[in-house]
């Protein structure tokens, strides 16, 4: 009986070592899955290079016809000594002076002498300065009234002597506008500048 026991004992042993071999095994095993997991991961080759060289040459193709296209657009335009008195042109402003100013911060400023609101059909005069009222009266029209109002052909006819008379100058008026037309609007435009307000 002494026997078999020491052989269990023995068994055990060897399925007790066989295991802690089989472990062991795994583990390597693992182990050596994610060494060469990294080792593919830091000596994998690098990205193809991107060829300059054709690239560059498109870039310097586009700008040389885009550099083309700009001296070809000076010379059609006068030459650079034209284009830069077109620049100064568009900084003074564009059109004739204002008739009236305001002083601001030793800068001129358009003066606005009337306010007038427009809906689709008419045109009212809201409030004015005396600049409008001497204006009015200079055009032999008499004095102005509150919320005169005009149709649209109506008030370019009665104020239309106002370009004659001041041919080198706009006055600045203040348009409210009451409707999505436009065609109030140009009306207003055809003799006076005007600050569109909604």
């Amino acid at each position: 009986m002494k026997k078999r026991k020491n052989h269990k004992r023995e068994d055990v042993l060897y399925l007790t070592l066989v295991d802690f071999f089989l472990q062991m095994l795994f583990l390597i095993m693992i182990a050596l899955l994610f060494y060469i997991a990294f080792y593919k991961k830091v000596t994998a080759p690098l990205p193809r290079p991107i060829e300059i060289p054709e690239n560059a040459t498109l870039i310097d193709t586009a700008l040389r016809d885009k550099a083309l296209d700009a001296l070809d657009f000076i010379e059609k335009m006068g030459g650079k000594k034209e284009i830069e008195l077109a620049i100064q042109k568009m900084k003074k402003g564009q059109g004739l002076p204002s008739c009236a100013w305001d002083e601001s911060n030793g800068e001129r400023i358009a003066k606005s002498i009337a306010t007038f609101t427009a809906t689709d059909s008419t045109i009212t005069l809201l409030s004015w300065t005396p600049e409008l009222a001497e204006l009015h009266r200079n055009l032999g029209k008499g004095e102005l009234k509150a919320n005169m109002q005009w149709n649209l052909k109506g008030f370019v006819w009665a104020w239309n002597g106002v370009l004659a008379k001041y041919p080198k100058c706009r006055y600045t008026v203040t348009l409210i506008e009451r409707t999505g037309l436009v065609r109030p609007r140009d009306h207003v435009q055809s003799v006076f500048y005007a600050r569109i307000r909604r």
